[in-house]
């Protein structure tokens, strides 16, 4: 069975299969398996990496199935990227070739509204990378897809995902396209997929890493306070500190501003005794993003002293004034700070 015959079947059948026991089902193999090799002959045209993946579900039936192609120099999972891929729409009376974004991860790492923010955002810097794709037969409206797309729905149900599809085209299950344009559609898609490759690259994928990497050490900037233009802040922040650390300079910090956090007064060793004695970090009070990539001569001045908990709060509201972080930390928590001394060690 052809491509085209083999969607119109998932598009015809899937509502009630899904009904159906998943394990073992006929069409959840055929979407799987055939319709993925159903494609065997476009990809072998292609400059790029592409593989075909499909999916009805894993161990259970998806809302509605797909098939990606995904880009090998740039990943094998739906989850993340930019890539084409034909989906369902509600109701199942049609569906789309889109180039669509994974989210996924993006949504583990930002939130939901988060993270439709900075898919809104990519979604012209695709069309921009691709120029030709309205004169190669591809549009932008509201396909009415993902995890959205259930049966139970109409199309013209709102869908905030959608705003994240950079263009695609639209194929009634009534009335189809013959075999030849669907599959030089698909043709077509794959040539502007290589077209944005090579002007976008890997920048959304580098740039989610530094957002997930500030997530895992708990700096990723707040929502509603800078987004991912503050995150790439506190990225270059972090990475000139590293690489122009003065360490002479950093211990003299200390011993002159001492080591009483200046966010929420607290003193490491009388927390957590000789672990904590000495315990405390130098915190540039002019992000480092924000000096002359030449560099800059610090001085003591130049900063402030905070327990790490402070450092990276301050890190998660984008590197705001010392006043600012004071304003933010519990004033019966640095009252708290102040009673306890350090007056025990750990035996």
């Amino acid at each position: 069975m052809d491509a085209l015959h083999i969607a119109l079947k998932i598009g015809k059948e899937f509502a009630f299969e899904r009904t159906q026991k998943y394990k073992g089902n006929h069409l959840a193999h055929i979407i799987r398996s055939d319709w993925p090799n159903s494609v065997a002959q476009v990809l072998a045209k292609t400059k790029a990496p592409i593989i075909a993946r499909a999916s009805a579900g894993t161990g259970n039936w998806n809302a509605a199935p797909f098939m990606a192609f995904l880009d090998e120099r740039l990943t094998t999972s739906p989850q993340r990227g930019y890539y084409p891929v034909f989906l369902y729409e509600r109701g199942f009376e049609s569906f789309c070739l889109v180039m669509a974004q994974g989210a996924d991860r993006l949504k583990s790492t930002l939130g939901n509204k988060d993270a439709l923010r900075e898919l809104k955002r990519r979604a012209p810097k695709i069309r921009d990378a691709a120029p030709d794709w309205e004169s190669k037969g591809f549009s932008v409206e509201s396909f009415q897809t993902y995890s959205r797309g259930n049966v139970t729905f109409g199309r013209n149900a709102d869908d905030p995902w959608a705003a994240s599809v950079a263009f695609g085209k639209r194929y009634l299950i009534a009335n189809p396209p013959t075999l030849s344009e669907f599959l030089n559609d698909l043709l077509l898609m794959l040539e502007l997929y290589e077209e944005i490759y090579e002007r976008i690259g890997d920048t959304f994928f580098a740039e989610e890493l530094v957002m997930e990497g500030l997530a895992a050490t708990g700096e990723l900037p707040i929502a509603g306070v800078t987004g991912l233009d503050g995150a790439l802040k506190i990225d270059e922040h972090k990475k000139r500190e590293r690489r122009e650390r003065n360490s002479k300079l950093v211990k003299d910090v200390k011993a002159n501003l001492g080591y009483i956090c200046q966010g929420c007064e607290a003193s490491l060793d009388a927390i957590y005794g000789e672990a904590g004695k000495e315990f405390i970090e130098a915190h540039h009070l002019t992000p480092l993003s924000q000096a002359p990539k030449q560099g800059v001569q610090l001085t003591e001045k130049d900063f402030a002293v905070l327990c790490p908990t402070c450092h990276r709060i301050i890190h998660r509201l984008g590197c705001p004034s010392l006043d600012h972080l004071r304003q933010v930390v519990n004033p019966q928590l640095r009252n708290f700070h102040r009673t306890i001394k350090p007056n025990w060690k750990v035996a």
